[in-house]
């Protein structure tokens, strides 16, 4: 092939791509050959040291980053799922019952995380929650460790063409695995074991491929598929890659491939896999939501493609969002591309609007890493002059560094969905809980509270809100609601809702302190769930205030907020989230003297209604008619072009908020505030 040679071919070096080389002795990279080549450049060596002390100091600031989210208690249900499951077999358990997923009963049903069970005994070592942290920043690290040391064998090999000095190109690859702001993202939200520590076996997996270390390819690739049924899409894509670089080796190449296959049909048919929620993601692309099989699904879809590619389509910006920061060249190689079109077609064609995650997505960045360090060194050979390859190297750095100053800043931001004031409130609630007492919380800041063996979860969007199961036979039910912090809650409308339902039901406040709300519930003995829905009424003592005071004393329904001697809002914070119509906002209150009900979009930043009232004879209601238009029907982008992502949860709709405004001379009293959709334009003044 000589001078026409493509990347994938580079990816084994000059000496395979013409079919004389088959060991790493004879001059492929890989193997010894790439190992001495980087003792024996001196720049090299030390970029090699450089980088690994860098990747440690990012393993040191992972683990400090972790810890600032786990003390506020910004974890949410994936990692309570996953305590209650280490809590369960270090108890002996074994089977790890958990109640903490309203779509399985038992831990191992999720994604077949079989590593769970020699992990969890740590908790002898330590019983700290935060064992699972560790392995998570571990496992990341891990992996940005091995595509590094894989992109120095490949720029130290003997035959790297030298017009691209091979410490520069290091140190490209180096910037591009630090830069990336979604392994800083991956490492904030919960912990996902078979995509972060199943990636790191993977890679190690790919990396024995190209070392032909058969023993380590078994070793490795046993270790992913027990990180779970994801790791068998890792296998398939690494078995492609293999097939398609290393023509010598198609046999292990189809034989990763076929493992990848059998393990996912293996888990799935022993209903190993419902985490991955077949129906729920991809049901629609099959025109079913419910009851269709894996083996259906890709049938249905290889039939009829369509649905599928108009998926794909319409998540191009998504696509490039995950593809530039880990490189972009290595998808045009062999190494690069396989295992990253396998990771990508199954996260974009996912029909939920949070299934495309840079968690989800994490298995990819080591491998387009190392393919585009194979792709930098395929220009340098086919380009004469220096120039042009230290351009392209050099946009790819500025690239990376763009996603980096862009993104870092505001996943932190992001991550951070919890105040202290509210982790202080959290913290005393799990000091003071009955330890085998069921509890129900809300799923966005449930994560430490996992370590107990009766914990369900309030779920938010797509999968919630839905009723919760209750057992008088229980006897007291715990309940946390923080109406306006964590990840992944429920709207407000649905916690405030939620919150006033309970104690109409006769539940006993435990504790109020600031947003979180401990209430203590004993359910009727005929009772089995308990309703929770979009709530179009919300008790208005359990809003927000910036001059008033809850006043919860006396019977239920006189509870209200009392506003107090200094001008400003008595409420606000009753949210609902609202498409394109007329709706009518109402507010109970009394009041002494004028007052104001205002109606905001705040997504759009406008007032769109309000009523100003003078002082009521006793109690009113006084409501507001408005019109919603032009409200979002689409996910909206964050970043700065071209750095740009689609906001992964979204339902839709606008914010509207009611807030009820008085001066401090005014005396107003709101018992309840509420919003609900007219049918058609009001025909009255």
């Amino acid at each position: 092939m000589g001078g026409t040679a493509t990347p994938a071919d580079v990816a084994t070096g000059p000496a395979e791509a013409n079919g004389t080389a088959d060991r790493p002795d004879e001059g492929a990279p890989g193997g010894n050959a790439g190992r001495g080549a980087v003792a024996g450049d001196r720049a090299l060596r030390r970029i090699a040291a450089a980088g690994t002390v860098a990747i440690g100091v990012q393993f040191v600031a992972l683990v400090v980053w972790s810890a600032v989210l786990y003390v506020h208690d910004d974890l949410a249900s994936d990692y309570a799922m996953r305590l209650q499951a280490w809590w369960a077999i270090a108890h002996g358990h074994l089977a790890a019952p958990i109640t903490t997923s309203p779509h399985f009963a038992y831990f191992w049903q999720d994604h077949f995380e079989l590593i769970n069970w020699p992990l969890a005994p740590l908790l002898y070592v330590w019983p700290h929650a935060f064992w699972l942290e560790l392995i998570q920043c571990a496992a990341i690290s891990g992996t940005c460790l091995v595509a590094f040391r894989w992109a120095l064998a490949v720029v130290g090999a003997p035959d790297w063409n030298r017009r691209l000095r091979p410490w520069w190109a290091a140190t490209v690859a180096l910037v591009i695995l630090l830069a990336n702001p979604w392994t800083l993202r991956t490492a904030s939200f919960d912990v996902h074991f078979h995509t972060t520590v199943g990636a790191m076996f993977a890679l190690l997996t790919a990396r024995a491929v190209y070392d032909r270390r058969p023993r380590r390819i078994a070793l490795f690739a046993v270790l992913a598929l027990v990180c779970g049924d994801v790791a068998g899409l890792f296998l398939i894509g690494i078995g492609i890659s293999t097939v398609l670089v290393r023509r010598r080796q198609w046999r292990t190449g189809l034989v990763l491939a076929s493992v990848g296959i059998a393990w996912i049909l293996f888990v799935h048919a022993i209903g190993g896999g419902r985490g991955t929620g077949i129906a729920r993601h991809y049901g629609a692309l099959a025109g079913a939501t419910a009851g269709i099989s894996l083996t259906g699904l890709v049938l249905h879809i290889l039939a009829h493609p369509g649905k599928l590619l108009s998926s794909l389509g319409s998540k191009q910006i998504d696509t490039w969002s995950f593809v530039a920061p880990a490189g972009i060249l290595g998808l045009f190689t062999g190494w690069g591309a396989a295992v990253t079109v396998v990771v990508l077609l199954t996260s974009e064609a996912s029909q939920l609007p949070n299934a495309s995650s840079p968690f989800q997505n994490f298995p990819i960045t080591g491998f387009m890493l190392v393919g585009t360090v194979i792709a930098l060194g395929w220009l340098a050979r086919r380009w004469r002059h220096p120039l042009p390859v230290y351009v392209v190297s050099g946009v790819l750095v500025a690239n990376s560094l763009g996603w980096g100053i862009v993104w870092i800043p505001r996943v932190m931001k992001s991550a951070q969905n919890v105040t202290p004031p509210t982790a202080a409130a959290l913290g005393q609630v799990a000091r003071t809980l009955p330890p085998s007492a069921p509890l129900v919380m809300l799923e966005g800041d449930a994560g430490r509270f996992g370590a107990r063996p009766d914990l369900t979860l309030i779920a938010g969007p797509p999968y919630g809100p839905a009723p919760v199961p209750v057992s008088p036979a229980k006897g007291t039910t715990y309940w946390v609601i923080t109406t306006y912090q964590g990840s992944q809650g429920a709207t407000p409308d649905v916690q405030l809702g939620t919150l006033g339902r309970l104690v109409g039901m006769g539940a006993r406040i435990v504790l109020h302190q600031g947003d979180v709300w401990e209430l203590a519930w004993t359910p009727p003995p005929m009772a089995r769930s308990v309703p929770v829905t979009h709530a179009t009424q919300v008790p208005a003592w359990a809003l927000r205030t910036a001059t008033g005071t809850p006043v919860l004393t006396g019977p239920v329904h006189a509870w209200h907020m009392q506003s107090g001697k200094r001008s400003g809002y008595v409420t606000y914070g009753a949210y609902w989230r609202s498409g394109d119509g007329w709706y009518k906002a109402s507010v109970d209150l009394s009041s002494t003297g004028p007052c104001r009900v205002e109606v905001w979009d705040t997504t759009q930043g406008r007032l769109v209604g309000q009523r100003s009232l003078v002082a009521t004879d006793g109690p009113t209601r006084a409501s507001v008619e408005f019109r919603l238009a032009g409200t979002a029907t689409s996910r909206p982008t964050g970043g700065v072009a071209p750095f740009v992502l689609k906001q992964a949860a979204w339902s839709g709709g606008d914010n509207i908020e009611i807030r009820v405004w008085a001066p401090g001379s005014s005396q107003v009293s709101v018992t309840t505030e509420s919003l609900t959709p007219l049918p058609r334009a009001p025909t009255g003044p």
